[in-house]
């Protein structure tokens, strides 16, 4: 009975690496120990002579640690396997998203580039002035479209500060202070489109948080940049706020 148990316990074992849980591989294997234990002292005894059965059943004890490190060596390959194929799956889906960023973040600060120099030209050709206002808000609108490329640019290049070997933790910013300035930024723009930026920042006044400050304004950017092309005239409210993790 000893020598039965013990290899059919081995079963389990072997099945037990297709988990991730590496305690359950050993949980398996103990039960299966003592289940081999039981079968050997109080089963059925053997009716061959010792010769036979006191090998084989040597042999039964033997193969339960060893399908136990068989178990062990094929789950770490296995999660090995999917956190390689994990990896290339994110990496490909970052390669598409930056793409895709880089496709639209680089086409409006050229495009604004390609409007202020036809602006400029056409000013001149005229023999008027340029605008200053004009030209300040246009040089803005640039600051912010080549502030979102290094944004972009930096979740394909991290800050070796913020690796995960060095911590990986961003330093604590003002984040009340970052949205303000962002918003400031686009308040002549919201008041030549009829409409005025207000911002309502008491859940994170005068708190620090470690943020990547380039993308929450770069988010902030695209939101306050569609808002004041898109929003009926009037206010536009930016909150902030907190919570938790």
């Amino acid at each position: 009975a000893g020598v039965v148990v013990g290899m059919l316990a081995c079963i389990p074992i072997v099945f037990a690496s297709f988990t991730d849980s590496r305690p359950l591989v050993w949980l398996t294997f103990y039960v299966a120990v003592v289940g081999f234990s039981l079968a050997a002292f109080y089963g059925r005894g053997p009716e061959a002579s010792p010769m036979i059965w006191v090998p084989n059943r040597i042999f039964a004890f033997v193969t339960l640690p060893a399908s136990c490190g068989v178990a062990l060596m094929l789950q770490r390959r296995r999660l090995e396997v999917v956190r390689s194929r994990d990896a290339a799956m994110a990496s490909s889906e970052l390669n598409r998203l930056l793409t895709a960023l880089l496709a639209h973040d680089l086409r409006t600060p050229l495009l604004l580039a390609s409007q202020g120099v036809s602006y400029v030209q056409d000013t001149v050709a005229s023999g008027r002035r340029p605008d200053p206002e004009i030209l300040a808000a246009l040089g803005a609108r640039l600051q912010r479209s080549l502030r979102a490329i290094d944004a972009t640019l930096a979740m394909a290049r991290p800050d070796p500060a913020t690796a995960p070997g060095n911590g990986g933790a961003h330093p604590p910013v003002q984040v009340a202070h970052e949205i303000e300035e962002e918003v400031a930024s686009f308040a002549e723009e919201a008041r030549a489109r009829g409409k005025v930026l207000e911002s309502a920042l008491d859940g994170v006044e005068g708190r620090r948080f470690r943020v990547d400050a380039r993308v929450l304004r770069q988010g902030l950017d695209v939101l306050i940049d569609n808002s004041i092309r898109h929003a009926a005239p009037g206010a536009i409210r930016v909150s902030v706020d907190a919570t938790s993790g």
